[in-house]
């Protein structure tokens, strides 16, 4: 079994007012990820919280504009992670027809999610709610990757669709 590092995915901060940030780290035996605040002037704060995990899949998370939550989905399956940063019982949201997630974040005010999936023709973006009903926003077609970050007003989103495509020259006699 190949560990991955322990530093996992990137720092994910909350929007202003709100001032937290987290990390997520494996831990030794890549079982768990571990949360733990970050200040960008003060460094590395307490532990918040923890999710156990499959050490040979990859995940992906993000908190909540307000920092209460982090979103957490594992990538290939249809499930996202809420894990409270507030005391509140975790809770697991079943993205209805959709089996496959590979990216998350939320929307601007917090009240769902933006998921990307692959698709027969591409890949897909999602709003997801807190029953797991899934809003087709948007496709790309020919696309390898599908991610989008809401603006702070929650009227438009930043989206990345990345796509390939390539040639293959055949040169005689050189």
């Amino acid at each position: 079994m190949v560990l991955k590092a322990p530093l996992y995915g990137w720092h994910s901060c909350a929007v202003s007012p709100a001032t937290s940030c987290v990390i997520g780290e494996h831990t030794a035996d890549g079982k768990q990820l571990i949360f733990t605040s970050f200040d960008p002037v003060k460094g590395r704060g307490r532990e918040l919280t923890r999710l156990d995990i499959d050490p040979t899949v990859d995940y992906n998370h993000v908190l909540s504009p307000d920092g209460t939550r982090i979103a957490v989905i594992k990538r290939s399956e249809g499930r996202i992670h809420i894990l409270s940063l507030i005391g509140q019982a975790p809770r697991q949201i079943n993205v209805k027809n959709w089996g496959n997630l590979e990216n998350v974040d939320w929307t601007a005010d917090g009240k769902a999610l933006l998921a990307s999936s692959p698709t027969q023709r591409g890949h897909a973006l999602l709003r997801v709610d807190f029953q797991g009903n899934a809003q087709l926003l948007w496709e790309q077609q020919q696309d390898l990757e599908t991610y989008a970050v809401p603006s702070p007003d929650g009227r438009h989103l930043a989206i990345m669709g990345w796509s390939l495509n390539s040639n293959i020259w055949s040169m005689e006699d050189f």
